[in-house]
């Protein structure tokens, strides 16, 4: 946002005559204008935004000063709305945060803050903190980053009803991983006999929560029904493996402690989890709806950990089963190995968008042991869950592991399981590796090297003595190149770009590279 915008329309209104000055619009018109000064709000609040949102809160403030016309609108209760955004606690004094609550009347409060941009040491138990968090019946969006020992100075609050709470964002802030003994102090403990918002905040039934490196830990019998969200979004990577453990009669919500009940969202819309094997182990304690979009990131940190520690298998089964009797199957897949071993896998229905699948499982491992993929791919196997796919796009690079090519076997397999798969794309280098069996009506091969070609009379060859056809058929040439970008799956919650292994699908640009394709 150019802060320069302010000035210009305090320049503009300077060349009016006083008693037209700001008078040419409409107080709804220039209500709407204010409005559209502010972007950056519903962003992830990080250094490089908040300058941003300063910068959008500077020029509300400066335009609201151009004429007494233009202070009048600002001030009514049509822009009341305006100032409950622009609430910069970390870097605004007592008295403005107390000016800007009092501006903003009844409307709903955009409040966020992360310790390491407050120009003071912040404390919850301060002045303009009690008086915001006061408002907590009036709190639409809040996204708080915590330090180790803050969120006990919050509990007070959290106990209290947020009728109008529609997107909750909280995450730590640790310098150096957490103690067993610090856990406890980390994390948001609920009292027994307490709920969270009283268990009155019913607007997060269509709204997010995200957790980032940070857990509620309640009694088991604290389950409010507030929490049967739409969009669940944990970030667990960096928290310590002795955490998930389960401690002394408490549990994460409801799915940390093994012994107590399963956390059942039956309104769930999508699930983000990104961690490592205690982290998924989090599933297993978790009821969603099979349409639920679910996208797991895990990371291998321990060489002893294998694809059967990492993964809760039977919850992923239970996932999947519906859609093989679903009347809307699981359409298209994709897999993409890389030489490390790390994988990522795609599965789509025939309504999802290209950007959007229903399932996304991205994986990345340490250097020893088996391919991780090979595990996956015998689950996917063992179940059938593919054999009604039709699309498939293959990016296959074979693993230093597997010298064996295991990995190539059980794909095999795999690909004579899908009898109604009808097109095919190989990308780069994974015809020198696999060809699958051919039932396909539609074959395209991209890659980067035209030494690739070389291979096309061989495959060729092979796929018409497969299928037993005698006559040529038509061949399609098309000339494509990767644009090269970090290929971001979707941007729902939180961008993913940190963390994918997805690399850009290819787009026709310029001639160079290959992209066969023939079909009849």
């Amino acid at each position: 946002m150019d802060s320069t915008r302010s000035s210009d329309l305090a320049l503009v209104a300077s060349d009016l005559p006083d008693a037209r000055r700001g008078i040419i619009f409409p107080p709804e018109v220039l209500a709407h204008v204010f409005s559209s000064l502010l972007k950056s709000y519903t962003l992830h609040y990080t250094e490089e935004t908040a300058d941003a949102i300063w910068e959008e809160a500077f020029d509300v403030r400066m335009a609201s000063q151009v004429c007494e016309f233009w202070r009048n609108v600002a001030l009514s209760g049509s822009c009341a709305h305006i100032w409950g955004t622009i609430i910069n606690v970390d870097t605004s004094s007592d008295f403005w945060v107390e000016e800007l609550l009092h501006r903003s009347g009844n409307a709903p409060l955009l409040i966020q803050s992360r310790s390491a941009l407050c120009t003071s040491p912040r404390s919850f138990t301060s002045f303009k903190w009690e008086i915001i968090l006061s408002e907590m019946h009036r709190i639409q969006y809040l996204d708080l980053t915590l330090e180790t020992y803050e969120a006990h100075e919050l509990m007070h609050w959290f106990s209290q009803p947020a009728p109008m709470l529609e997107t909750l964002a909280l995450r730590g802030a640790f310098d150096n991983p957490l103690s067993f003994a610090d856990m406890a102090r980390a994390s948001l403990i609920i009292p027994q006999g307490k709920h969270l918002f009283n268990n009155n905040s019913p607007k997060l039934r269509n709204g997010s929560v995200t957790l980032d490196n940070f857990l509620f830990f309640s009694c088991p019998s604290n389950y409010p029904e507030s929490l049967n969200i739409v969009r669940l979004n944990l970030c667990l990577k960096d928290l310590p493996l002795i955490l998930m453990s389960a401690i002394s009669g408490t549990s994460l919500i409801s799915y940390v402690n093994s012994a107590g009940p399963a956390l059942v969202l039956r309104n769930l819309q999508e699930l983000v989890l990104v961690g490592n094997m205690e982290a998924t182990q989090l599933l297993s304690r978790m009821i969603i709806p099979h349409t639920c979009m679910v996208t797991l990131s895990i990371t291998q940190v321990r060489t002893y950990h294998t694809m059967d520690d990492l993964l809760p298998w039977r919850w992923l089964k239970d996932h999947f089963s519906p859609w093989k009797t679903n009347n809307n199957p699981l359409h298209s897949w994709s897999l993409l190995t890389i030489r490390n071993g790390w994988f990522a896998f795609h599965a789509a229905t025939k309504d999802d968008p290209q950007d959007c699948p229903w399932f996304v499982h991205e994986f990345q491992g340490l250097r020893q042991g088996s391919t991780p993929a090979s595990r996956f791919l015998e689950f996917l196997t063992e179940n059938a869950i593919l054999e009604d796919s039709a699309v498939v796009r293959l990016d296959f690079h074979r693993s230093s592991r597997d010298s064996s090519g295991r990995l190539e076997s059980i794909l095999g397999t795999l690909f004579s399981q899908c009898k109604r798969l009808t097109q095919l794309t190989l990308v780069d280098r994974s015809v020198r590796h696999i060809v699958p069996s051919w039932n396909v009506r539609l074959l395209l091969i991209e890659g980067s090297f035209p030494a690739d070609a070389s291979l096309m009379e061989k495959l060729m060859v092979e796929y018409l003595d497969e299928q037993g056809i005698y006559q040529i058929p038509h061949l399609n040439l098309e000339v494509a190149q990767g644009d090269g970008r970090n290929f971001v799956r979707r941007g729902e919650l939180v961008s993913r770009d940190f963390w994918s292994i997805v690399q850009p699908p290819f787009v026709c640009k310029k001639p160079g590279q290959i992209s066969l394709g023939f079909f009849w």
